[in-house]
């Protein structure tokens, strides 16, 4: 897997490509950390994201909340279930990861849709 970024060209955008194809571009990437998203994600998979916003959010699709404040991790990868009074909840597919803190609408940050994913072969 091949990142092309920081070209003045692209206007911040990140391009992609594997084995000489090229699959797109995208706002941002993040390597997927732990089971909690298993199996639909595997650790160490590469996610590639559009910035979206919370008004975009669909319930049951998984997005990345960057936050200020939260206490396990600075962006959490979960999947969307809904808002209520201005928190957040999210939840794992794997449910041996439920239930999962929520997260304040006031300590995030900016949210990401992964549009694409990558898993290396070994």
């Amino acid at each position: 897997m091949n990142l092309l970024k920081n070209d003045e060209s692209l206007k911040g955008r990140l391009l992609y490509w594997n084995n000489g194809r090229l699959y797109g571009e995208c706002d941002l990437y993040s390597q997927v950390a732990g089971e909690s998203m298993a199996p639909a994600y595997e650790t160490g998979g590469y996610l590639f994201c559009d910035v979206t916003t919370v008004e975009a959010l669909e319930p049951g699709k998984a997005y990345i909340f960057s936050v200020k404040t939260h206490p396990h991790y600075t962006n959490v990868f979960k999947r969307f279930d809904g808002i209520i009074d201005g928190v957040i909840h999210v939840s794992a597919i794997n449910p041996a990861y439920n239930p999962y803190d929520p997260i304040r609408l006031g300590d995030l940050i900016e949210v990401s849709v992964p549009k694409w994913r990558f898993v290396e072969e070994s």
